[in-house]
């Protein structure tokens, strides 16, 4: 889970330019690959979380 929370991490970094650490730690690891696909769909931060039901 470590390897893909990081680059999650990274790639909402460079989407949006916002650190979402905190919110990803709270995540199970199909919710992150859930934002692995999502990212390339979604326009904002905002919306993504959103579509991430926790």
């Amino acid at each position: 889970m470590k390897g893909i929370l990081k680059v999650v991490s990274k790639q909402i970094l460079k989407k949006y330019h916002q650190d979402a650490s905190d919110w990803l730690y709270s995540l199970n690891s199909s919710q992150l690959e859930e934002i692995a696909d999502l990212i390339f769909t979604c326009d904002t931060l905002e919306e993504l979380q959103s579509l991430i039901h926790k």
